[in-house]
């Protein structure tokens, strides 16, 4: 019924009332005011409920998004989350037809909010019976509830200049303190896949690709020179120096370490697309897949020995490729798996000091070739919405700080660190970042 219509009914009906002439006796007359009083009620109460409905949908969002507000951020103020509610209620003021004095309260509920929001609606026909207006009030209530599954390779810096100043004891005991927080003692999560990447100027992917196409041999390819993990920095191997020295690779029984491809930007790999690097992979530890054992995850880490030198690329690349469900591992879900989010957090202590051309190592070099790849391979991984956090350790240069900070998804995911606290703080917080980001509505 129009607001015409109505109006038109309580002028008839109180002529009516108020008529003294005509047939119909005063008992008649006396019958039909409880009966317009309930034909004006069930009108009146039904634009009520209509205002009801909408005001609670207006209602469930508001809790939403303020609950999402506090997932993204845990620290957000009270004030603010009242005024993202009341700016809600006002954007959808105009649905709300005939509702007056529409009013809303937020209250915090630990990670949740509730929402409360009254009203009054004018009524049209039942005002003559002394009912003006109708109360309406309604709330509703959120929290996360939807558990985000989480994939994350650690790609970790295990070269040389990590010996000095304790520096590799600190990473060790940073990356099983995210591994704890991530996945509790007792846990039996399985929404928590980690996958641990050791790099130097290289990787060791193990033995056990050794048949796969992709993988080709070049133990008896010749190269000049020769490689070894030493550490210039003291502690084993020989420091065989020289700046721009040409270091192929040798002759040795292959062992698990790779050449990063000339076409190394993306992680799926093809037939001859690897190949094998024939030099002793001590200290190097083998990739550790994604798995969430806390056992494994910690026994790859603390088997981290410094030596050698840096090549940021050969670790992203091949953190990328454990969370690629293609080849060479297979254990990452599919990108458009909304349940899991992707995440690659990429630690070094200092900058790119190696390159490799045509099969061919490099060091003790200007970093520019290394940042160049490495900034590519960045923008390469974050298309495909991973997650990157970057922590610089005692890094001195400000263009590698630069770059890991353009490298990280957002600004606030790039950590610069000096000290053995401040690298525990660092992957602290990466981890309080991951478990905000698990939880959605």
């Amino acid at each position: 019924m129009t607001r015409t219509t109505q109006d038109r009914f309580i002028s008839r009906a109180a002529r009516f009332l108020r008529a003294e002439a005509g047939n119909i006796s005063m008992l008649t007359a006396l019958l039909i005011i409880p009966l317009a009083g309930v034909t004006g009620a069930a009108i009146d109460y039904s634009v009520a409920l209509n205002v009801r409905g909408k005001l609670q949908q207006i209602s469930d969002v508001a809790s939403l998004a303020a609950t999402k507000a506090i997932s993204k951020d845990p620290t957000i103020s009270d004030a603010k989350l009242s005024a993202l509610v009341k700016t809600i209620f006002k954007a959808s003021g105009g649905n709300l037809n005939f509702a007056k004095k529409v009013t809303s309260k937020m209250i915090r509920q630990g990670n949740g909010v509730r929402v409360e929001a009254k009203s009054k609606v004018s009524t049209n026909v039942i005002r003559v019976l002394g009912i003006k207006k109708i109360d309406v009030a309604v709330f509703s209530e959120s929290a996360p509830s939807v558990y985000k599954k989480v994939e994350l390779a650690l790609v970790l810096d295990n070269t040389g200049s990590m010996g000095s100043d304790g520096k590799m004891q600190a990473l060790k005991d940073s990356a099983n303190l995210l591994i704890d927080t991530l996945i509790p003692s007792g846990s039996t999560e399985e929404n928590v896949k980690i996958s641990i990447v050791p790099y130097d100027v290289t990787v060791n992917i193990g033995t056990g690709f050794a048949s796969e196409s992709w993988l080709k041999d070049t133990s008896s390819s010749g190269y000049n020179g020769k490689y070894k993990h030493w550490n210039p920095w003291g502690g084993g191997g020989s420091n065989w120096g020289g700046g721009g020295s040409n270091w192929g690779g040798g002759g040795s029984t292959w062992c698990g370490l790779v050449k990063p491809a000339n076409t190394d930007y993306v992680p799926v790999v093809s037939p001859d697309t690897i190949e094998t690097y024939n030099e002793p992979c001590a200290p190097l530890p083998d990739i550790q897949p994604l798995t969430g054992l806390v056992g494994t995850l910690k026994a790859k880490i603390n088997a981290m020995q410094p030596s050698g030198w840096t090549y940021i690329p050969a670790g992203l690349m091949w953190g990328w490729r454990t969370l690629d469900p293609g080849n060479p591992y297979t254990q990452g879900k599919p990108y458009d798996d909304e349940e899991w989010q992707k995440i690659i957090v990429l630690m070094t202590d200092g900058v790119n000091t190696s390159k490799w051309s045509n099969g061919k190592l490099f060091t003790n070099i200007a970093s520019g070739a290394g940042d160049a790849k490495t900034k590519v391979m960045c923008k390469d991984i974050k298309k495909k919405d991973i997650r990157v956090f970057t922590i610089a350790f005692g890094v001195n240069s400000s263009s590698t700080e630069r770059l890991l900070k353009k490298c990280a998804t957002q600004e606030t995911d790039y950590f610069a660190t000096n000290n053995a606290s401040e690298l525990r703080a660092a992957f602290s917080a990466i981890a309080g970042n991951i478990n905000r980001m698990r939880l959605t509505r």
